[in-house]
Formats: C-alpha cells, sequence, structure tokens
C-alpha cells in the first residue's frame, strides 16, 4: 500500500527532476547510477520509461525515501533491504558517504525486514509445490560436455576431513588444510544401503518424469539404473 505522505511528494520531486533533465550514463562525465522508479520487486520493469538516471547521492535518498512510502509489510521490508544493500554492498565508484543517522536508520531496516522475512516469510511449501519443484530440477539436466567438463574438475579435488565434515580441497591448499589439522579421506558412516537405495530410486523417479513429458533428452546424461 502506497502512502501519501511527504516521503512520497518528495520522492516524485526528485524522479520528475530526473526524467526532465535526461541524462544519459554513455554521455555525461561524472559518475551516475541508474534506478527504476517502480522498483523491480514490487512489479517494475526494465523498459526504459521505469528508469532515470541518477548520481549516487541522489539514488541513496531515492531508496530511502522509498522505504518510508509504503504502509504494507510486504512492500515496506523489501524496500527496507533494498536501502540496506547500499552499506553492505557498496558499488567501488559510488563514493557514498554516510551520516551516523544514515547508518543507524539503515542497520534497523535491515534488522527489521530480516525478522519479518524469517518470521513471517517465505511460506512452508505443501507437498504438492515441493513435487512441483522437484521435477522442475530433473528437468534442468547439464548437457553431456558440461558435465564431463565438471567431472574434471572435481575428480582433481582431494577429499579431507576434520572429523565432523568433509571437505573437496584444491590441490594448491592442501598443505594449508593439512597444517590446520585435516586428515586425508572422506567421512562416509551415513553411506549405507538404505542410503544409496533412497538416492538411486528418486534419480530414478525424476528420470522417468522427464521421459513422461517427451522432453529432448539425447544429449543429456541417462540415469543409472544399475
Amino acid at each position: 500500500m502506497l502512502l501519501n505522505n511527504k516521503y512520497k511528494k518528495w520522492y516524485d520531486s526528485l524522479i520528475d527532476k530526473a526524467v526532465k533533465r535526461n541524462w544519459n550514463k554513455k554521455t555525461v562525465s561524472f559518475y551516475t547510477e541508474n534506478h527504476h522508479i517502480l522498483p523491480k520487486c514490487l512489479g517494475g520493469s526494465n523498459n526504459s520509461d521505469n528508469i532515470v538516471t541518477l548520481t549516487a547521492r541522489e539514488h541513496f535518498v531515492a531508496h530511502l525515501l522509498l522505504s518510508k512510502m509504503y504502509g504494507d509489510n510486504e512492500s515496506k521490508n523489501k524496500m527496507r533491504f533494498a536501502v540496506y544493500r547500499f552499506i553492505a554492498n557498496p558499488n567501488k565508484n559510488a563514493n557514498r558517504i554516510l551520516t551516523s543517522y544514515m547508518y543507524e536508520y539503515v542497520k534497523k531496516c535491515n534488522a527489521e525486514a530480516t525478522k519479518y522475512i524469517h518470521t513471517g516469510l517465505p511460506k512452508p511449501k505443501s507437498k504438492e509445490h515441493r513435487r512441483k519443484l522437484s521435477i522442475a530440477r530433473a528437468k534442468q539436466v547439464i548437457p553431456r560436455e558440461a558435465y564431463e567438463r565438471q567431472a574434471k574438475v572435481m575428480s582433481s579435488l582431494i577429499w579431507m576431513n576434520d572429523g565432523k565434515r568433509s571437505y573437496r580441497v584444491r590441490p594448491e591448499k592442501y598443505e594449508e588444510c593439512k597444517n590446520k589439522g585435516y586428515v586425508d579421506g572422506r567421512l562416509t558412516n551415513y553411506i549405507n544401503n538404505n542410503f544409496k537405495d533412497k538416492m538411486r530410486s528418486g534419480a530414478l523417479k525424476q528420470w522417468e518424469e522427464i521421459k513422461a513429458l517427451n522432453l529432448k533428452t539425447k544429449h543429456l546424461i541417462k540415469v543409472n539404473q544399475n
């Protein structure tokens, strides 16, 4: 729910100013950033009429205003998280300087948004939803060339463990891991016959569902049925 408050008026004024001057990132001689007028996470598109060019400072201010323009929890917290990203993952060229008030505000925004997400979203997936996801993942079988390339990389890694977990280590990191106390070998105490049967039956079931959908599978890796 979009609130008709002073922050919305300030935001509209900022966007109107940007639209009228019609900057282009490729032609201006100073640093600028593109901004979605209606954020993508709220349904905005990548069309040119939904994008304006702002200075780094204007871009940050625009997102501060957006975080105060929405009344419903979902939209408000999406905008709060977007504000936090400005300090969590700053662009190295942006050169943004935050006041202590702004820093405190965006940190609070992130804390409140994170709390809402973990307590209210996402909703638990139903059995039917999980089944559809399983089929979708099964269709994402990699091409043979990519599989062989990946297999070559993975075969060069060395199995090591710290007594609790197993890790695949690159050869150049082997001595470093040895010095940390890791030992050679993979922990396989959980790989019993029941585990193998479960994994094999799951893979076979997914492969049968792929064939039932009449997908082109000549270039795909077939599941080992032995």
